[in-house]
C-alpha cells in the first residue's frame, strides 16, 4: 500500500521492521524483497545499507554466509572487486572447508578470474587457517563431552548402606560414592558397601560395647 499510495522510505521501514520479525526460516527471502524494492526506488547506497543492517544482526551462521556471498555477488557487478574479497573473506569464518565447499569454490573462482598469485595465497592461508579453527572447535567438544557422558554413567550406578540392627533388621540406604567413609567398608564388585551398627529402639545408648573375651 505505501508503494502505491503512500512514500517509498515508509514502505522500506516497514521491510525493515517485518526482516527483524519473521522466523530465521523466513529471513532470507524477506530480506531479498527488501533488497529488490530499495534497488527499485533508491539505488545501491540503500542495498548496501540494508545488506550492512543485516550482516550485523544476531542472525545463525549460515544465514549470515549466504548474505555475504548475496552482498559479494552485488559488488562485483558493480566492479567493486575488493569489496567482494572482503566479504568473501568475512563469510569463510562461518564455512567449514571440509563440509561447506560452495563459498570456498566459489571464492576459488572469483580470486582466479579477478585476484593475482598475492590474493590467492591469502585465500589459501584463511582456509588452513578457518580448517584449524573448526578442527580444534571439534576436538574441544570432543574431549568436552566424553567426561560427562563418564559422569552420568556413574551417577546412574545405586550405591547402597547396608545397615545391620540387633535384631536382625535391615535398613538400606542410597548413598554417593563419595560419601562413604574407608573404615568398615566392603568391596563387592564394583559396588562398594558400609556397614553401620544401627542401635534399635530397645537398645540402650549408655551400654558399653565389650567383647567377648572382656
Amino acid at each position: 500500500m505505501e508503494e502505491k499510495f503512500g512514500a517509498a522510505r515508509r514502505a522500506m521501514d516497514i521491510y525493515k521492521r517485518a526482516c527483524c520479525k519473521v522466523p530465521i526460516d523466513q529471513k532470507l527471502e524477506l530480506y531479498g524483497t527488501y533488497i529488490s524494492r530499495a534497488m527499485h526506488f533508491f539505488g545501491t547506497q540503500m542495498v548496501r545499507y540494508i545488506y550492512d543492517f543485516a550482516i550485523d544482526q544476531a542472525l545463525p551462521g549460515a544465514v549470515i554466509k549466504i548474505l555475504c556471498m548475496q552482498y559479494a555477488h552485488f559488488e562485483q557487478k558493480l566492479g567493486e572487486t575488493d569489496r567482494a574479497r572482503a566479504l568473501y573473506m568475512y563469510a569463510s569464518q562461518f564455512a567449514n572447508p571440509q563440509e561447506d565447499a560452495m563459498l570456498w569454490d566459489e571464492w576459488n573462482a572469483f580470486e582466479v578470474q579477478n585476484g593475482n598469485e598475492h590474493t590467492f595465497r591469502e585465500m589459501l592461508r584463511v582456509k588452513r587457517s578457518v580448517c584449524a579453527s573448526y578442527s580444534q572447535m571439534h576436538f574441544n567438544v570432543a574431549a568436552a563431552v566424553e567426561p560427562q557422558i563418564e559422569t552420568a554413567s556413574i551417577k546412574s550406578k545405586s550405591f547402597c548402606t547396608v545397615v545391620q540392627g540387633e535384631e536382625n533388621s535391615t535398613a538400606i540406604m542410597m548413598t554417593s560414592p563419595d560419601v562413604l567413609t574407608p573404615a568398615n567398608d566392603v568391596h563387592f564388585g564394583k559396588m562398594k558397601l558400609e556397614l553401620k551398627p544401627n542401635l534399635s529402639a530397645k537398645s540402650n545408648p549408655d551400654e558399653i560395647d565389650l567383647e567377648e573375651h572382656e
